[in-house]
């Protein structure tokens, strides 16, 4: 989660496991190296975050009861706070390294399909680049517009 609160940027990881998000209370910062792994089945599914950067890492992990697999995203979304939803920090780009479905590279993985955020009143908010990358498993993400 990247978004503007009061006009202070404010940065958590958090999952959605079985339609309910929940975030960490542990710190992110700009330029993080954060790794997200979601394991799936029938009988339960686990969304794990990493932090990597060495000086300040954590693990964050969810479960909830399994199911069919519907879709898999890796997403920024709005975020709401006190009930209002919080303007699109300017966070620049973010590239997604390593991305994978199933252990096999975005590249490989059909269907597929890159989604920007778009306001409710149809404005480009965050524009999501094209894969790159020998595998095709990067792309970049870049703020447009709060």
């Amino acid at each position: 989660m990247l978004a503007c609160s009061h006009g202070s940027t404010l940065i958590a990881a958090g999952v959605i496991v079985d339609n309910k998000e929940t975030n960490t209370i542990q710190t992110v910062h700009a330029g993080d190296l954060v790794k997200a792994t979601v394991v799936s089945s029938t009988a339960k599914t686990t969304a794990t975050l990493r932090d990597l950067t060495k000086g300040h890492t954590f693990t964050f992990t969810r479960s909830g009861s399994g199911a069919a697999t519907l879709e898999e995203q890796f997403v920024e979304t709005t975020v709401r706070l006190e009930g209002v939803t919080a303007p699109v920090a300017n966070f620049g780009k973010i590239t997604f390294i390593h991305g994978a479905v199933s252990g096999q590279p975005l590249g490989s993985v059909t269907p597929r399909e890159a989604i920007n955020m778009v306001s409710s009143a149809k404005v480009l908010q965050i524009h999501t680049g094209p894969l790159f990358g020998p595998v095709k498993g990067a792309f970049n993400t870049t703020f447009d517009h709060s």
